[in-house]
């Protein structure tokens, strides 16, 4: 025996309506397919020879977040993922005024940080995948630390009367990040080996399962600094 099927006005309109959501969500899949895969990336202005602000380039391209002032960041900015070159120059520069450039890869849905570091004569781009990952403990924070001051040499990061944090740490060196609890500290920075002459220091009350990074800028004749900054996406 065949089958009859009876359509009302109503199961008609159904049907329609079934087949354009389906169409809909044909065209979704497609377009993420297709959408263009993309990073994060937060540049840091930490240079030791000017208190100028710079301006970061993407393959050439100008950031829209404008020009990032020393010891400043820029926020995260959406970047095509791939092989990029980055490139720095003073504010409202052109390409001409090249102060550095590097090319580095950026991986789909990474989060990275950008540093600007060294002297008039020799400028240096620190490219590093920033983790988000929390402590598993309420009462720990992570933090890791940046040597960014080409006059320093290798440093000792410690809390003060207590334990190293980091040890031996070069210049335009990124250290994995540590555990840290959540109590109020003073960090110093040393010339490694050393435990007298703090080159510098901050006062740091880490907040719980937070991300942080310390990072060191200066030079003798504008003195060091040590600087902290939350991670946030």
């Amino acid at each position: 025996m065949g089958l009859s099927i009876f359509l009302t006005k109503g199961g008609i309109r159904v049907l329609l309506l079934f087949a354009w959501a389906c169409m809909l969500a044909s065209c979704v899949e497609g377009d993420d397919e297709n959408r263009p895969l993309r990073s994060y990336v937060n540049f840091v202005n930490s240079r030791e020879d000017s208190n100028d602000g710079v301006d970061f380039m993407i393959d050439g391209n100008r950031l829209r977040t404008g020009s990032v002032e020393v010891d400043s960041a820029s926020g995260y900015n959406q970047i095509y993922s791939g092989n990029r070159e980055i490139s720095v120059v003073p504010n409202g520069g052109s390409a001409s005024d090249l102060l550095t450039k590097n090319t580095g890869e950026l991986i789909r849905d990474k989060y990275y940080s950008c540093f600007l570091a060294g002297t008039a004569s020799q400028k240096n781009l620190v490219l590093t995948e920033d983790n988000f990952t929390a402590p598993d403990s309420v009462k720990h924070a992570k933090v890791r630390f940046v040597n960014l001051s080409s006059a320093a040499g290798k440093v000792d990061v410690s809390i003060r009367d207590n334990k190293n944090l980091f040890t031996g740490q070069e210049y335009l060196n990124v250290s994995q990040y540590t555990t840290i609890d959540t109590s109020r500290h003073t960090i110093d920075v040393y010339i490694a080996g050393t435990n007298t002459g703090s080159l510098s220091s901050i006062d740091f009350h880490p907040r719980s399962r937070k991300i942080y990074t310390l990072y060191l800028r200066g030079a003798p004749q504008n003195k060091y600094k040590l600087w902290l900054r939350e991670n946030k996406r």
